[in-house]
């Protein structure tokens, strides 16, 4: 009986039903699915056999047209899902994704002033559908956490009477145990007053069906954009550069690396070093310690 010709889409469904797809984080699995519809949608659905390096050449090329950040997620999903084909014996040629030259991005290095983070949360708490954005926000900035983390948070991982908060991260699983401060604490009491009936603690206030659901990262960021633009502070911030600030500010403030690193959940030095050099105020409190000022 002649073996099945595999295509792209019956492998990406394999991969999509496999134990290795199903190791991965919730949002992995989410952007996987995500980035390799962008590619079937624009090489289509051909054999493995056929797929040559000039066809992922050429996509990435309109790949590009969409962002350069883009254009690569679409290519490590790709080159991920050819790999899992080899593993299964799939197919048995060199991955043509990883012959895709890759435009290289500049890291994002925008941190926010502690003026323009106190005028964004005055004017999200101004309207009650953005209060939940701006607990989002000022839990990201205070505990210096990924948004998407905070979207999730439910109120078994916070001891108000204790003031503290246990985070277990989704993107390594590294996890932080945290102090909240009294104006935080404040918050958050008042926040369990309204929402303690579902799970978790800054749910979107608009439910569906009856039911409170959290974020979309998509939606959050659009919201975001918004309160940025009503409150007149630069375009150019996006709420994700707080995680970014707050370690920006911790380093200008002299914390020690191991402690950056147990409220950031960083596990390697080498992730922290970018937040190290270059910037200012560290260069002039290094400047005044060398002189024992």
């Amino acid at each position: 009986m002649p073996r099945v010709k595999q295509t792209l889409t019956t492998v990406a469904n394999k991969f999509f039903t496999s134990p290795e797809f199903y190791r991965t984080k919730e949002g992995t699995q989410h952007d996987y699915r995500r980035f390799i519809a962008a590619m079937l949608k624009d090489i289509g659905d051909i054999p493995l056999t056929d797929l040559r390096n000039i066809h992922a050449k050429d996509a990435y090329e309109q790949w590009l047209l969409r962002g350069t950040h883009m254009a690569n997620h679409i290519v490590t999903a790709s080159t991920r899902l050819w790999n899992y084909a080899l593993s299964e014996e799939l197919v048995a040629r060199t991955n043509p994704f990883m012959s895709v030259k890759r435009v290289s991005t500049k890291p994002r290095k925008v941190v926010w002033t502690k003026e323009q983070v106190t005028t964004f949360l005055a004017q999200s708490y101004q309207k009650f559908e953005h209060r939940n954005v701006g607990l989002i926000v000022q839990m990201s900035y205070e505990w210096g956490q990924r948004l998407g983390d905070m979207r999730l948070l439910t109120w078994d991982c916070l001891d108000l009477d204790g003031q503290r908060v246990d985070i277990e991260q989704s993107k390594r699983g590294a996890s932080v145990h945290l102090p909240i401060s009294e104006d935080l604490t404040l918050m958050l009491l008042q926040q369990k007053e309204d929402f303690d009936f579902q799970d978790l603690v800054v749910p979107n206030v608009v439910p569906v069906g009856g039911v409170y659901l959290a974020y979309g990262l998509k939606y959050l960021s659009y919201l975001g954009r918004k309160i940025i633009q009503d409150a007149g502070l630069p375009d150019h911030l996006r709420m994700m550069d707080l995680r970014r600030t707050a370690t920006t500010e911790m380093v200008e403030a002299g914390v020690s690396l191991p402690q950056i690193m147990a409220v950031t959940g960083h596990t390697n030095p080498q992730s922290l070093m970018p937040y190290m050099k270059n910037t200012f105020k560290s260069a002039c409190n290094a400047l005044k310690a060398r002189e024992g000022k």
